[in-house]
């Protein structure tokens, strides 16, 4: 007999505190329906209570996923809840989540609290969230430097309140794999009525360990596991979803669970969110990276020709490698266009909005024969600033470059509705298109990042470009996707000019530090 393990997806609330990666709320929607197909047990949609639009974008999200249950962070205080509360209501099957902080150095540090008042607080938080929903968890933030006997403490009396999932999160990614199981071994056997709740983890990679952690804790007893897609989240990011699923997945005869996850989506949930926050994922990244299932070695090679289980443990095909099938083409029409958006979990508003798609989809497939999903993905996010959020907009360019001159590069944008003209020398295209962008804008912005990425393969394939620049504190991600890298780039330049200026912000948890 195998055992439930419970896939709680936290991309949308703890993946957004990547430098960046905020997400609008109908990128939330795109990625939700595609965690939902996937499957996922419970999708953690944001912290409603951090800002009006972390507020929509959880409510939004409750509104539309029937399948998965849809969660809200929450601090242990009434004003937070009772938000929460507000934003899942819509839900088919709602979650409150809910956590204080349990070591010595946050409770005198951070909330000047005791720890009597801690528990009584802790309590509190319970009693407000049952008023919206039976399915409450509580967290205890920075367990792994929490003292044992008040987590037993606190433990014991959130499950006397009613608290039905008990999570013990290592918010600074300090534990190693050992120690993490006999912390959550020992919570079990000692909290009375641990028999009654699900216990979790949710472990942050600061030493790269935190699928270890995260699986050893799955041993010693944990039936939920928190983690994000590509581990996505703030400094080194959370245990990695496909990780820990096709972990368990692979060696059932070790973990003794299952989980209800669909394998093959994991690989378009992937792409998805790497699109959505312009997070590329590295080459060599487990399960979802381009060389997971390339094998150089000839030694290698003529193995898995003879038999394919000589050097693979999986199957490129069960995690959804071969999905990225070719669908449309030139001549495809707008009913088959709008049919494929639809099957990709993209939701056009208006018929004003999938016109502007598809004309752009037109423009695509005159440069490039064969358009994937992965073009279209790239596409959609390419068009979802809408016309009246863009103070920039590129109309036309066109650079130059040979051996022993420097680069030019001809921009031509429009300003606040105003088409201006500039041209520009740089140390390459890219920083010549750059410089005549900025010479309009004037931003005064930092680059911190520019990365290029393959969409599809062949020469003709879409490069993907994030842009990441800092301003006033504030750091937003612009992706550009062109079959002209030149074009891409300034493409991603200009989105990230307009998230500066836009409401977008970064980190929506502030400095409270949630777990």
């Amino acid at each position: 007999m195998t055992d439930r393990l419970i896939i709680f997806d936290t991309t949308l609330r703890d993946g957004e505190q990547s430098p960046g990666a905020s997400m609008t709320r109908d990128e939330k929607l795109r990625i939700a329906r595609q965690l939902e197909k996937m499957r996922v047990d419970v999708i953690e949609a944001g912290f409603a209570a951090a800002s009006n639009g972390d507020f929509e974008s959880v409510r939004a999200v409750a509104e539309t996923i029937r399948e998965s249950t849809v969660c809200s962070l929450a601090r242990a205080s009434e004003n937070d809840i009772r938000r929460a509360g507000e934003a899942i209501r819509p839900a088919a099957s709602g979650r409150i989540h809910t956590f204080i902080a349990t070591s010595p150095i946050h409770m005198e540090k951070k909330l000047r609290m005791s720890p009597d008042q801690v528990v009584e607080q802790a309590i509190k938080a319970i009693g407000w969230a049952r008023q919206y929903t039976e399915d409450v968890e509580f967290s205890a933030e920075d367990a792994v430097r929490s003292d044992i006997d008040f987590l037993v403490r606190v433990f014991t009396e959130v499950i006397k309140a009613g608290a039905k999932t008990i999570n013990v999160p290592d918010t600074v990614g300090y534990s190693v794999p050992a120690q993490w199981a006999e912390r959550m071994r020992t919570l079990i056997e000692r909290v009375p009525g641990a028999d009654r709740v699900v216990w979790s983890t949710h472990c942050h990679n600061d030493l790269g360990m935190a699928v270890a952690n995260s699986l050893a804790a799955v041993m010693a007893g944990a039936r939920q596991v928190e983690c994000t897609i590509n581990g996505l989240g703030e400094r080194a990011g959370n245990a990695s979803l496909e990780e820990v699923v096709m972990s368990v997945r692979t060696r059932r005869d070790v973990f003794g669970v299952e989980t209800r996850i669909d394998a093959s989506q994991i690989v378009p949930a992937s792409r998805l969110v790497s699109t959505i926050t312009g997070y590329p994922v590295q080459p060599n990244k487990a399960i979802v990276g381009a060389n997971a299932f390339a094998h150089e070695s000839g030694i290698h090679q003529d193995g898995v020709l003879k038999h394919r289980e000589t050097y693979e443990i999986m199957r490129a095909e069960d995690v959804g490698w071969n999905t990225n099938k070719l669908v449309l083409g030139k001549h495809s029409g707008r009913n088959a266009f709008r049919a494929r958006l639809t099957e990709l979990g993209i939701v056009v508003e208006s018929e004003e909005q999938l016109n502007v798609a598809f004309a752009a989809f037109k423009e695509l497939a005159d440069k490039k024969h064969e358009i994937f999903d992965e073009d279209i993905q790239a596409l959609m996010s390419d068009e979802a600033v809408t016309p009246e959020d863009e103070l920039y907009k590129l109309v036309a360019m066109s650079v130059r470059s040979e051996t022993g001159e420097p680069p030019q590069a001809a921009v031509t944008l429009t300003a606040g509705g105003r088409e201006v003209k500039v041209e520009s020398q740089g140390s390459g295209p890219v920083d010549a298109s750059f410089r005549a962008i900025e010479s309009v804008a004037k931003s005064g912005s930092e680059l911190l990042l520019y990365s290029v990425n393959a969409i599809t393969t062949g020469t003709d394939a879409q490069g993907e470009v994030t842009v990441r620049l800092a301003l006033g504190g504030r750091i937003v991600n612009g992706q550009g996707a062109d079959t002209d890298i030149i074009v891409a780039s300034a493409k991603a330049y200009i989105n990230a000019l307009n998230k500066l200026q836009g409401a977008q912000k970064l980190n929506p948890q502030g400095d409270e530090s949630p777990i």
